[in-house]
Formats: structure tokens, sequence, C-alpha cells
């Protein structure tokens, strides 16, 4: 089971920021459930013209790979932002980070 993250409208206490999804390791796939499933090719449509490395691995899943940038901790930012600026245009949906296989 995955760690909740608020909607984009707030971030209650104990919930994770936008920030939060890639501290576990910046060379990892993240990857995040939605709570709208019918929403996961727009997310993936999103990050791609963001030109960053994202794709459905799931019925609810989207996988972003951080790991063809040269710069980790910008391509960090980068995917942090995204999904913000997604939450964002997007306030009914919830994001869940869940683990991404090894």
């Amino acid at each position: 089971m995955g760690v909740p993250v608020a909607s984009a409208a707030t971030d209650p206490p104990g919930g994770r920021s936008p920030r939060a999804f890639l501290a576990a390791s910046s060379a990892e796939k993240l990857q995040v459930k939605l709570s709208h499933p019918e929403l996961v090719l727009d997310l993936v449509g999103f990050l791609r013209r963001a030109e960053l490395r994202a794709s459905q691995v799931g019925p609810a899943i989207v996988e972003v790979d951080p790991s063809n940038s040269l710069d980790l901790r910008q391509a960090e930012l980068d995917i942090n932002l995204m999904i913000r600026v997604w939450r964002l245009l997007h306030p009914v949906v919830d994001l869940v980070q869940v683990s991404a296989p090894s």
C-alpha cells in the first residue's frame, strides 16, 4: 500500500508534499497512483510534454523515470514541479506514491 498524498488544494499535517515524492532516492523511478484512473493518460501526456519520461504501468499508475537526466537533482525538481502543476489543474484528483518494483 502506498503513502497518501493530499489533493492539490492543501497538504494536511502529516501529508506528503510534492517535494517528498522523490525523497527516498533520486535514482529510483517514481510511481504514483491516481484516484481517477481515467486521467492517467492525461498525466502521462502532461509529463511527456514537459520532456519527462513517463508511462502508464497499471490501471491507475503512472511511472516517471528520472534516470535519463545528467543531473538527477534537476530531474527531481522538474518532476516535483510538473506534478504540482498537474495537481493544481486537477484539484479533485488524489495521488498516492507507490513503491516501484526493484
